[in-house]
C-alpha cells in the first residue's frame, strides 16, 4: 500500500542563511581561503602597474629618444604581464580547488543524509528532483566559488584600486571617462536581472525532464505495454522545448547586453580621447597620461561588464545552497529513543531462536486522518511462525513495514523482548528482523553482491554454505 503523497519542505527563505553556512563551510579550508585572498589583494595592487610604466615610457624614452630606457620598461612591462598571468592562473586554480572541496564535503553530507530518511521521504518526491539536487545544484555550488565569493572579490578590489589610481593621476580625466557609467549600470543591472530570470527557469526545467526520465525509465516496459509511445514522446516533447526555450532566452540576453557593453566602452574611450587630447595641446596633460587612461579604462570596464555574468553564479549558487541546505534539514531520519534498558540490540531469548513481539492499540495511516491499521493487538511468540493473511490494501505490508521501522506508528506501542521497538539501534534492529519486500530490486554488481548486499563480512564461500544449507542451491 502507498502513502498519500506530501508537499516537500519549501525552500529557504532569504539569501543570507545559506550564504552563511556556505562562508562556515568555506573556512574550514583556512589555508586555501588565506592564500586566495592574498593573491586577490596581489593582483588588485598590481593591476595599475602596467599602465603606469606605460606612462612613464611614453613621457620619458619616447620623447627623448632613449632606446634602452625604452627597452628596459618595455621588458619591466613584459615581466609584469607574466606574472599577473601565472597569478592569475593560481588565483583561478585555488578557486575551484576551493569549491570543489567544499562541494566534496556538503555530496559526502547529503548522501548520507538521504541514506538515513526514511521510504515515506521518497515516495513523496521524485526520485529525478533529487538527482538534481545531488548532482546539478552542487554543481552551481562550485561554480559560485569558482566564478563567485572571491573572483567577484578580487573584481570590485581591482576597480577600486584602479579608480584612486584614475582620479589621483587626472581627476577631471576620469569624470569624462566615467560619464557613461551610470548608462552601463543601468545595462548591468538589466542584464542581472533578466537572466537570474532565465537560470532560474533553467533549473526548474532542468529538475522537471531530470524527474520525468526517471520516472519513465524507471518503468519503461508499461509505456508499450498501454501504448503510450507517440503520448510519451510528445510530452518529452514538450518538457524538452521548456528547457530549450529557457536556455535561449539566457544566450539572447548575453547576446545583447555584451555588445551594449562594448559600445559603451568605445564611448568613453572616444570622449576621454577628445578631451584627453586638447588637454594635451594646451599642455594640461602629458601624452603618457592620455595613453596609461586607455588602459585605466579597461581595465574598468572589464570586471564591471563580467561583474553581472559572476552576480547571476553567485545567485544562482546561493539558491541552489539554499535548495541543498532544505533538503539536509528535512525531519526524515528515524529517531531512536532512549530508554532505562539502554540501546542494547534484541537478542533471542533462553536460546531459542526468534524474538518475542507484542503490538498494543495500534492506528497507523500514511495520511493520519485516514488510518490503515486501527487499533490492532497482535503477540507473535518466540520461536511461531505467522502468517498475516488479508485482501488487497488492508495493511499486511504495512505492518511489516512497521516491525522494521520504515514508518513509525501514529499511536499505540511495538514491543520487541519487552522494550519498546524504538529504543533499538535501527542497524541492529534490521539485522535481526529482515524484511522483504514486494518489488523486486537489484543493485548494480553481481549476484554475489545482491545476495550479500554488499555486506563486507559476506564472502562468496560463506554465501555458497549458507544457501546450501538452506537447500536453494541449483
Amino acid at each position: 500500500m502507498k502513502p498519500s503523497k506530501s508537499n516537500p519542505k519549501g525552500e529557504s527563505q532569504g539569501l543570507w542563511p545559506p550564504t552563511r553556512r556556505l562562508l562556515q563551510a568555506m573556512f574550514q579550508y583556512r589555508g586555501l581561503v588565506g592564500v586566495t585572498v592574498v593573491l586577490a589583494v596581489v593582483l588588485a595592487g598590481m593591476a595599475p602597474l602596467r599602465p603606469w610604466y606605460i606612462q612613464q615610457a611614453v613621457d620619458g624614452p619616447m620623447r627623448t629618444g632613449d632606446l634602452d630606457a625604452l627597452a628596459g620598461l618595455g621588458w619591466l612591462i613584459l615581466g609584469l604581464l607574466i606574472l599577473e598571468s601565472l597569478l592569475r592562473y593560481g588565483f583561478g586554480y585555488l578557486s575551484v580547488q576551493l569549491g570543489q572541496s567544499v562541494v566534496l564535503d556538503l555530496r559526502q553530507s547529503l548522501y548520507t543524509k538521504l541514506s538515513r530518511y526514511r521510504p515515506g521521504f521518497y515516495e513523496a518526491r521524485p526520485v529525478g528532483s533529487l538527482a538534481s539536487r545531488v548532482i546539478n545544484d552542487l554543481e552551481a555550488i562550485a561554480e559560485l566559488f569558482a566564478q563567485g565569493f572571491l573572483t567577484m572579490a578580487g573584481d570590485v578590489l581591482q576597480l577600486v584600486v584602479v579608480l584612486v589610481v584614475m582620479f589621483s593621476t587626472d581627476w577631471q580625466l576620469s569624470v569624462v571617462s566615467l560619464l557613461v557609467m551610470p548608462l552601463l549600470l543601468r545595462s548591468t543591472w538589466w542584464f542581472k536581472e533578466k537572466v537570474h530570470a532565465s537560470f532560474t527557469s533553467v533549473r526548474a526545467n532542468t529538475a522537471r525532464l531530470n524527474a520525468f526520465l526517471a520516472e519513465r525509465l524507471s518503468n519503461l516496459l508499461l509505456v508499450p505495454l498501454f501504448d503510450r509511445e507517440k503520448r510519451e514522446n510528445q510530452a518529452f516533447a514538450e518538457e524538452n522545448a521548456r528547457l530549450t526555450k529557457a536556455h535561449l532566452d539566457g544566450i539572447w540576453y548575453y547576446s545583447v547586453f555584451f555588445p551594449v557593453v562594448e559600445v559603451l566602452t568605445a564611448a568613453a574611450m572616444g570622449l576621454m580621447v577628445w578631451y584627453g587630447a586638447v588637454r594635451v595641446e594646451s599642455g594640461e596633460v602629458s601624452p603618457g597620461v592620455l595613453v596609461a587612461f586607455l588602459v585605466y579604462i579597461n581595465q574598468l570596464f572589464r570586471p564591471l561588464r563580467l561583474l553581472a555574468d559572476k552576480f547571476n553564479s553567485l545567485q544562482m549558487g546561493v539558491i541552489a545552497a539554499s535548495r541543498v541546505f532544505a533538503l539536509m534539514e528535512e525531519e526524515a531520519e528515524v529517531q531512536v529513543q532512549v530508554d532505562s534498558a539502554g540501546s542494547a540490540p534484541p537478542k533471542a531469548e533462553n536460546g531459542r531462536r526468534g524474538l518475542h513481539v507484542k503490538i498494543s492499540d495500534l492506528y497507523f495511516g500514511y495520511d493520519p486522518e485516514r488510518p490503515v491499521l486501527r487499533g490492532l493487538n497482535l503477540e507473535l511468540n518466540q520461536g511461531e511462525v505467522v502468517a498475516v493473511v488479508g485482501g488487497s490494501g488492508c495493511g499486511k505490508s504495512t505492518l511489516a513495514q512497521l516491525l522494521v521501522r520504515f514508518y513509525d506508528a501514529n499511536s499505540g506501542r511495538i514491543e520487541i523482548n519487552g522494550r519498546n521497538l524504538e529504543s533499538y539501534p535501527l542497524q541492529e534492529l534490521r539485522h535481526r528482523m529482515v524484511y522483504v519486500p514486494q518489488e523486486l530490486f537489484l543493485i548494480n554488481g553481481t549476484v554475489l553482491d545482491n545476495i550479500a548486499l554488499l555486506n563486507a563480512g559476506l564472502d562468496g564461500p560463506t554465501v555458497e554454505a549458507r544457501i546450501r544449507s538452506c537447500s536453494w542451491w541449483l
